[in-house]
């Protein structure tokens, strides 16, 4: 009890705040957005990682030794089949779905660093549209940039 009590939140105001900074109502789908919007990167670097490791083991060939497996783990892989083939297709197939997500946000970075870096306001003008769909499929981080730079620019739009 006295480690609750001496926590600054509760997990009903962490929830609250977490529901709150993401402006969830009962839309599912719009907070799954706004996680994968600003963590998307991150969880496709985790992801990467994870299924290189299921890739490596699937094309080395590891085998669990069958004794050292619980009885329902030994059931799973007797529902499934032999489980290292599994690694074989699955590991590279969502190691390329996971690789192709970073790269584009990657790009799309690289992209809008490019353009947001400019000094006249006249070039930051004509990219602004550019800037802004860019802005779309980064981080929100990077939609608070684009205002502080209209107010370093004077743009008044």
């Amino acid at each position: 009890m006295f480690l609750y009590s001496a926590c600054r939140y509760t997990w009903k105001m962490v929830v609250e705040k977490f529901l709150h900074n993401y402006n969830i109502g009962d839309n599912g789908a719009t907070m799954t957005w706004a996680i994968w919007r600003d963590y998307g990167h991150i969880l496709s670097v985790t992801a990467i990682v994870i299924f290189s490791i299921i890739a490596f083991i699937g094309i080395a060939g590891f085998e669990p030794i069958k004794g050292a497996m619980p009885e329902p783990v030994k059931n799973i892989e007797n529902a499934i089949g032999n489980f290292y083939l599994w690694c074989v297709i699955l590991g590279p197939f969502f190691l390329l779905i996971f690789g192709w997500i970073f790269i584009d946000y990657y790009t799309k970075l690289k992209e809008f660093e490019k353009l947001i870096s400019t000094e006249s306001k006249a070039q930051f003008i004509k990219n602004l549209q550019k800037i802004e769909e860019l802005a779309i499929s980064l981080p929100r981080k990077y939609e608070d940039r684009i205002e502080k730079k209209k107010i370093e620019l004077k743009v008044k739009l």
